[in-house]
């Protein structure tokens, strides 16, 4: 899966319209084996097609949410209207009143996906998720730091690990 995000970085121009790595090593240990108490097995579904994986869905921790992380060259509406359908059976929590709730995530570019969504009977919530992002290798802009504060390197030996 590591390895698979890598590669649909990339292939994405490097926009995140699927989970990056780190977003996965994070759900994994934290809100996944730290918050939720599930393994990352319990909470991903993956295809794959002549041994390849082509695309997998994930839940940041407990169930009731599902991402969809897709190779650009694989995205159809076949294969996402099937991932769907097994988030739908498979990750949707399910309420004290048996009710079911399924949280989906798509990029703001994605009309395909989202147009799924909405024929599917999903609303598009208040709530936004930001990502930032700037060239590693444009140049730095200068700027003023508050009263009081200032900006140096981490130091070595001892300042090093009791940071750690």
């Amino acid at each position: 899966m590591r390895e698979f995000l890598r590669q649909v970085f990339i292939l994405n121009n490097r926009w995140e319209r699927s989970w990056h790595v780190a977003r996965l090593d994070y759900a994994r240990w934290h809100t996944c084996l730290n918050c939720a108490k599930v393994g990352l097995d319990e909470v991903a579904y993956l295809w794959e097609s002549d041994g390849q994986l082509i695309a997998f869905l994930v839940s940041d921790g407990e169930r009731g949410e599902a991402h969809f992380c897709v190779h650009p060259g694989q995205k159809t509406g076949e294969l996402e209207e099937e991932m769907l359908d097994v988030a739908e059976n498979h990750m949707a929590a399910v309420e004290s009143d048996s009710t079911r709730r399924l949280r989906v995530w798509s990029p703001g570019q994605d009309k395909q996906r989202q147009g799924m969504f909405i024929r599917r009977g999903y609303r598009k919530s208040d709530w936004h998720e930001h990502q930032w992002r700037r060239q590693l290798d444009a140049p730095v802009t200068a700027t003023t730091i508050a009263p009081g504060y200032t900006i140096r390197p981490l130091g070595d030996g001892l300042e090093l690990l009791e940071r750690c």
